[in-house]
């Protein structure tokens, strides 16, 4: 049995000095324990400056208990129209002083139900017109910051 130590070690003898290793912990939790993901998402309108009217429209488009927000989600059989919002724990957008806008949202990843953040982008387009594809200064980035499980997620704790 290699301690987590050496595994990083090992691992940083084999990588370049651009992409170092900072952590290796050995997980506590199983896959099936996994039951939410959260996001950083980054959106910059391009030609077209995002404003904190554009982040009040994205919030409300995601909101509990609003309008259901159908999507045609792919699934092991076939594509089928879903509604979104419940899979949504939290989403809030802001904008910044840049015209960026910054999406916080913590979606479903279980095993059984699951929603990824490449939906959120996609509702935004089909629905608000966010990120036209002819505007190709217009990018977004997802960054996952980690994961919850069933309990976790309400206090705030992520995966180990």
């Amino acid at each position: 049995v290699i301690s987590s130590a050496e595994m990083k070690d090992q691992l940083n003898a084999e990588l370049t000095g651009e992409l170092p290793v900072s952590e290796v912990y050995i997980p506590t939790t199983s896959f099936s324990d996994i039951a939410f993901a959260t996001y950083e998402i980054t959106v910059s309108g391009g030609e077209g400056s995002l404003t904190a009217e554009t982040a009040a429209a994205v919030n409300a488009l995601f909101a509990p208990g609003g309008e259901p927000l159908m999507m045609s989600k792919r699934s092991k059989s076939g594509d089928k129209e879903i509604d979104i919002i419940p899979l949504i724990h939290a989403l809030k957008a802001t904008v910044d002083c840049h015209g960026l806008m910054h999406i916080r949202a913590t979606l479903r990843a279980g095993n059984s139900e699951n929603l990824g953040a490449e939906y959120i982008i996609k509702a935004m387009r089909e629905r608000l017109g966010i990120l036209p594809d002819a505007d190709p200064t217009a990018w977004y980035r997802i960054l996952r910051l980690g994961f919850h499980s069933e309990a976790g997620v309400e206090r705030g704790i992520w995966f180990r």
